[in-house]
């Protein structure tokens, strides 16, 4: 999301608007680079791209996604390598397949068979791009049953005219309470049926055994809706999902081939009056034909809960409306976390536990203020909690070629990575960054000033598209400590590498509009898009790549 109204340019100067800044006279419909004379630093002007004399170091990905009135879904190419040179490009084209529909149907085993309705997902083996890597199965009623269907590519192909076989997992879940989810592994699609189907077989309904419980209080008080079910160590749930009676008993059900595993039965509340954590219990599961014995979930003395009462405000004591706020804690019966909204006043409310909480803070849009975290000690006869937030730090910096000549009206954007805590004992290790995008424009002397969060942020650089400068990353870190402008002084734009490559159909057509994004697969930290570019006309596309990454 956009944070209009917190990012500050610097001002043009006098001598900037007699002067024109470089790049801002190249015609609007130039696409990059011309001669050598456009690019700085001796670098050399290849198909549009100012290159220097290496290639990109590291192992790359194409994803190239096909416009959606083409019979073809996304595929993907990993393995490419510049091999030290600045131009990847393939003497084959590369084509790409029809997609096929693979049609499925839960079916038992029982006599007669029943058919299953499920939820389902694909998960495509060997995605190494971060995105599409999941495929949900549509719903389909049919005369002869509930079906469901995917889309996608039957193979992935390469540039040596080969396709090589889909690989996936199927995820089926059928109604929670009635059966547990099934997973089927090592599948293929196959592009020699235009539509086929396939029968995923699960065990009779009278197969899945039971095991039953109780989840009560420490002093034996039966809890009553709660939801009930049994993950593996992946935290994927196996089980039927049960609600507690009002004796406090559930009952669910697993497949026979999970008999003898080591599972977490995990309870739930989502009554918001009656707030509880996350209870957890290990249980193993009987072997086949085993009694099973009872589980019992006992919630220790952990005390009642009570109305925590608090101010969200900036440092001048005024109010800040519509701030999201996290509470997180760890108790004797498990994790337990509840979310909160800042009122008009700056005012919540939150029903917690006696404790120490650590609080995240995320002021709504256009405030102008950070994100915080921090530490509260929560206690009924407590004072009433009073947060103060601190204004965006601003950070500067200056865009420029290798030999230090500005780039004007490039675009610049920060997006946090994470956040900043202050004290390392409140860095969490399953931590998620709110979504925190700030953009901006270099000015003529290639100078930018954006308002940010403290934390890892990752600056995206794109220069004008007539520079023939690819599009560049580069990690910073805003101290939280600062309250003065950070100066991270000039910020190169790497030199450009070059992936051309031309794009068919399966009835040798050009495909026109194809997106191709270029991923960085060997980068610390995970697979990130380094590049993007979209075929032409013909088919053929040219994406500038940079040549280092940060």
């Amino acid at each position: 999301m956009r944070w209009a109204g917190l990012v500050a340019l610097a001002a043009l100067t006098g001598a900037c608007e007699d002067t024109p800044a470089p790049g801002t006279s190249s015609p609007a419909e130039r696409t990059g680079c011309f001669t050598a004379a456009d690019c700085r630093s001796g670098l050399r002007c290849l198909l549009g791209a100012c290159v220097a004399a290496g290639g990109p170091a590291g192992t790359f990905s194409l994803r190239v996604v096909p416009p959606q009135n083409l019979p073809a879904v996304a595929v993907e190419v990993p393995g490419i390598d510049f091999e030290g040179t600045p131009i990847f490009s393939p003497e084959q084209p590369l084509v790409l397949p029809d997609r096929a529909i693979l049609v499925g149907r839960a079916v038992t085993t029982d006599t007669p068979a029943v058919d299953v309705a499920v939820d389902a997902q694909a998960v495509v083996r060997g995605a190494v791009a971060a995105e599409g890597q999941t495929i949900p199965g549509r719903a389909v009623v049919t005369p002869r049953g509930p079906r469901f269907t995917f889309t996608m590519a039957p193979c992935w192909p390469d540039f040596s005219g080969t396709c090589k076989d889909t690989v996936f997992t199927v995820r089926l879940n059928p109604d929670p309470t009635q059966l547990p989810p099934a997973e089927f592994r090592d599948l293929t699609m196959r592009d020699n049926l235009p539509e086929e189907e396939r029968p995923f077989l699960l065990p009779g309904t009278a197969e899945p055994p039971a095991v039953s419980g109780t989840v009560t209080l420490f002093d034996a008080t039966p809890l009553y809706g709660l939801t009930v079910f049994g993950v593996d160590d992946a935290g994927q749930r196996i089980t039927t999902m049960a609600t507690t009676g009002v004796d406090g008993g559930f009952t669910v059900r697993h497949w026979p081939h999970h008999a003898g595993h080591r599972v977490r039965f995990l309870a739930t509340s989502r009554d918001a009056e009656r707030p509880l954590p996350v209870l957890a219990h290990a249980v193993t599961l009987p072997e086949a034909g085993a009694a099973p014995e009872p589980v019992r979930i006992t919630v220790p003395d952990i005390g009642s809960t009570f109305t925590a009462r608090g101010r969200i405000t900036s440092l001048d004591g005024s109010a800040v409306p519509g701030a999201r706020i996290r509470f997180r804690t760890t108790t004797a019966a498990g994790e337990f976390t509840v979310d909160a909204a800042a009122a008009d006043d700056g005012g919540f409310t939150p029903l917690l536990y006696p404790g120490t909480y650590v609080v995240d803070v995320e002021p709504a849009l256009g405030t102008g203020l950070r994100i915080l975290r921090t530490e509260v000690d929560a206690r009924p006869d407590g004072v009433a909690l009073e947060i103060r937030l601190k204004p965006l730090v601003p950070v500067r910096g200056r865009i420029v070629w290798p030999d230090a000549t500005p780039i004007a009206r490039a675009r610049v954007q920060a997006r946090l990575q994470r956040v900043a805590a202050g004290r390392p004992e409140l860095i969490l290790p399953d931590d998620e960054p709110p979504t925190r995008i700030v953009e901006g424009e270099t000015d003529g002397r290639g100078v930018f000033t954006l308002l940010l969060d403290p934390g890892a942020q990752r600056l995206t650089v794109t220069p004008l598209a007539g520079l023939g400068l690819p599009t560049s990353t580069h990690d910073i870190f805003v101290p939280i400590e600062s309250g003065l402008a950070v100066e991270l002084g000039d910020v190169p734009v790497r030199p450009a590498g070059v992936v051309q490559l031309d794009v068919l159909d399966v009835r040798e057509l050009p495909v026109a509009g194809a997106g191709v994004q270029v991923w960085r697969t060997d980068a610390s930290g995970g697979p990130r898009q380094v590049a993007f570019g979209t075929t032409d006309a013909t088919g053929a596309a040219v994406i500038r790549v940079p040549a280092e990454t940060e």
